[in-house]
């Protein structure tokens, strides 16, 4: 998801056909959902909308949630930004780019993000997160098939310790990927993906199936998603495993084909076990253009509102059409 001007490209791909509910009922069953840490990377559209984006995002969203979505739009998408993220306690710079335009429905893309610990009353984060993935969609009578996948390194410094108790350090380095399906069925998005299914990480990588069921139209984006995490043997005694459920829901609207972009969305977060529940609500402005976004966004935790994250992204599309 780049703006919600993105699904007017989307008309051209097939009708739904008579069958396509019962598709639509039968796979409607898997998507990610982030873990406790959520990726810098994905921008602050995506963070505008709770990340509500797996099954509904197209360009750098995608990259992050659901690599299969990246063939979702034919257009080259490049995006950079600063998120500050007091409830893990980093702050991040990313980049990344989204090339859909083969004309063969092949797509691709890469993306960095790097965080640095400010040292904002959190454990904090520091370290690196470069992903890179493909997708290829095809057109069936159905709808537009997509399937993707992406590769990760991760490489982190988490450090905790208070004013009475001594600071530990835990360092992390692993590459893992995730793999995904997404069915474009008129305005119906929904798709499949197994996050961290390579080398997972119980606590910074971990690995987590859901659901989810996204509705776009020329200028609405709406999702909703649930994810649960599997129980992980690398969990050492006494941390919390991201092994609990999560539920996203956001909504996305654009006032005319340009213009004003504004995003909300909610976040019920259970996934660390032995964690108390949170309610991250938020949402953002932007002003999308033909080929240039600028948005900012945010989430607080309604429960403790010490915990919050923060996000500003500048966006440049390309379309497919450029030119022609």
């Amino acid at each position: 998801m780049n703006s919600p001007s993105a699904p007017a490209r989307r008309a051209r791909w097939p009708a739904l056909d008579p069958f396509s509910p019962i598709i639509l009922l039968c796979l409607a069953g898997w998507l990610v959902g982030f873990g406790p840490y959520r990726p810098a990377g994905a921008g602050a559209v995506s963070l505008g909308v709770g990340d509500a984006v797996a099954a509904g995002g197209s360009g750098v969203p995608a990259l992050y949630s659901n690599p299969a979505a990246m063939a979702q739009v034919p257009q080259q998408t490049f995006e950079g930004g600063f998120v500050r993220n007091n409830a893990a306690g980093n702050s991040t710079l990313y980049g990344a780019s989204v090339d859909g335009t083969s004309g063969w429905g092949l797509a691709g893309g890469i993306g960095y993000a790097y965080d640095t610990n400010w040292g904002l009353g959190a454990p904090a984060r520091q370290g690196s997160d470069l992903r890179g993935g493909v997708a290829l969609g095809v057109n069936s009578e159905a709808g537009r098939v997509m399937i993707g996948g992406s590769i990760r390194h991760l490489a982190v410094d988490t450090f905790a310790g208070s004013t009475v108790t001594p600071l530990t350090k835990r360092s992390l380095a692993l590459w893992t990927g995730d793999l995904g399906i997404d069915l474009a069925l008129q305005s119906v998005r929904l798709g499949v993906v197994l996050r961290n299914g390579l080398s997972p990480d119980a606590a910074e990588a971990p690995r987590r199936i859901a659901f989810g069921i996204g509705y776009l139209d020329p200028h609405l984006l709406a999702e909703a998603d649930a994810s649960f995490g599997a129980q992980n043997p690398t969990a050492a005694a006494g941390t919390s495993a991201a092994s609990g459920q999560m539920y996203r829901v956001g909504a996305g609207y654009l006032f005319g084909d340009e213009g004003l972009h504004l995003r909300a969305g909610y976040v019920f977060d259970q996934s660390e076990v032995g964690h108390a529940v949170r309610h991250f609500v938020g949402g953002g402005l932007g002003w999308h253009g033909a080929r240039l976004g600028l948005d900012a966004s945010v989430q607080v935790n309604a429960a403790q509102a010490d915990e919050w994250i923060v996000g500003v992204g500048l966006t440049w599309v390309v379309p497919f059409d450029a030119g022609q």
